[in-house]
């Protein structure tokens, strides 16, 4: 990979980071009927879900190639697959349990079931569909926008030899 796409993968990481965590949290608000902050690292970053949408972007060109009933279960058995693994390792690695569907229709080990599946499935497709497409141009306009040339890298740009340098 150049460092191009380097770069968009690091922006989309981190901005649907950030999306995703406050959808988590107005979710979870309004499910407890009062603001509530679940997320893990105890900020307005959650990476799992910088990680699942880069999971859909990687896979959404062959994804699409399905009809729309096989790309709602593609993106629901992706998604409901990454949140058993980060479940799977927040029980087994950290010791905490942030979610628990145990009591949930077809849970699989209570760290997913079939209504977050089909929520993945809606969002993959909305997501693919209609929110990355408004919101890419936005992401692409600030790697491309001379203000944010300023703040890629810590050290100064290095000049060319001067042999290069014609004048």
């Amino acid at each position: 990979m150049n460092q191009d796409q380097w770069e968009r993968i690091i922006i989309f990481f981190a901005a649907y980071s950030i999306i995703g965590a406050f959808l988590d949290i107005g979710y979870a608000s309004m499910k407890a009927g009062e603001f509530t902050l679940l997320l893990s690292t105890g900020t307005i970053f959650g990476p799992s879900y910088g990680i699942g949408v880069l999971i859909i972007l990687f896979l959404k060109d062959e994804i699409k190639k399905f009809s729309l009933l096989g790309e709602f279960f593609s993106y629901g058995l992706f998604l409901a697959a990454w949140e058993y693994c980060t479940g799977w390792l927040a029980v087994n690695v950290r010791g905490v349990r942030f979610h628990d569907y145990s009591d949930s229709l077809l849970n699989l080990h209570g760290h997913t079931d079939i209504e977050h599946f089909i929520i993945f499935g809606v969002l993959g497709m909305l997501f693919v569909y209609h929110i990355h497409p408004h919101i890419r141009p936005y992401l692409f306009k600030f790697i491309n926008s001379p203000e944010s040339q300023t703040y890629t890298s810590p050290l100064p740009p290095i000049p060319p030899p001067k042999s290069l340098v014609q004048g």
